[in-house]
């Protein structure tokens, strides 16, 4: 577990830079083919107006909780969690214009086993839970009986045609690099394909739905595809790579080509709402001892 969280913590980091993360959401909100928020296509038919306790894991900027404007129950209390202090502000601000009140943690998710049991009525999760799919029993543990958990994840065709893009240029270039692209590798562990039997573990009733959607450049985005594979770039260009500035180089002196007409990127996320958390105490055994293959 220890090679597995270092090997995503350098994955992590390029969100440390909240300005930077902030610049690539607005890309992706600008070239998106989906007009709807995803976090608000998640939160579309529930009945939450009477959710007044809530924690928001892997938070961030607070977009999810920001989402949650006008649905829940007036003077709602928050918890953001994440690993980085510097969305401290930036959560909060969501917070108020939210209308909820606001607390953050820069503690990371560890923390959380730390959290009295059954102590939510809700709980979001966005794009996290492939960086630590083991803290779900902790997550249906901190979830009161009608609680519910809403999280959202990559498919697992995220961005499929940037991976082959890539990886045909690591064959023509003769560039050792993995089968498996850290992009792909880190999708795996929850996504679109094991995110339901991952959950029912714990969760009586997890529920699924698709949001569908890609990302389209041409010629006159150039400059925001680059940024945006910038951003991105340990995802595709592992640290075992050598001369990993000059593959970067090669790959946006080809995508450049391939702007006209234009390059389409597949963006599918799927959204679990689950409900019914389950206390079996053996679940919680199982997942101690190691024994849970989807999870390792």
């Amino acid at each position: 577990m220890a090679a597995r969280e270092k090997k995503y913590q350098r994955l992590a980091e390029v969100f440390e830079n909240p300005t930077m993360h902030l610049a690539v959401a607005r890309i992706i909100q600008e070239h998106s083919t989906n007009p709807q928020d995803v976090r608000l296509f998640a939160l579309e038919g529930l009945s939450l107006q009477s959710r007044q306790d809530i924690l928001d894991v892997g938070c961030g900027f607070g977009f999810f909780t920001l989402a949650l404007k006008g649905r829940v129950k007036k003077g709602a209390k928050i918890q953001g969690i994440d690993r980085f202090v510097s969305y401290r502000e930036p959560y909060l601000n969501s917070c108020v214009m939210a209308g909820l009140k606001g607390r953050f943690s820069g503690s990371g998710v560890k923390s959380i086993g730390s959290l009295p049991s059954e102590s939510f009525d809700l709980v979001l999760c966005s794009y996290g839970l492939y960086f630590f799919p083991e803290i779900i029993p902790e997550l249906s543990r901190i979830l009161k009986p009608e609680g519910v958990f809403v999280t959202i994840t990559h498919a697992e065709n995220h961005t499929k045609e940037l991976i082959s893009f890539v990886k045909e240029i690591y064959k023509t270039l003769e560039i050792r690099a993995p089968r498996i692209l850290p992009c792909e590798k880190l999708v795996s562990n929850f996504s679109d394909k094991n995110g339901k039997p991952l959950l029912s573990r714990w969760f009586e009733q997890v529920k699924q739905k698709e949001y569908i959607s890609s990302l389209v450049f041409n010629s006159d985005s150039f400059k925001n595809l680059k940024t945006y594979l910038l951003f991105k770039r340990p995802f595709f260009i592992p640290e075992e790579v050598e001369d990993k500035d000059s593959v970067f180089d090669e790959i946006i002196i080809r995508l450049r080509r391939k702007l006209e007409p234009e390059f389409r990127i597949t963006k599918n996320d799927s959204i679990f709402v689950c409900e019914k958390p389950l206390k079996n105490k053996s679940n919680h055994v199982e997942e101690k001892t190691g024994l849970l293959p989807l999870l390792q």
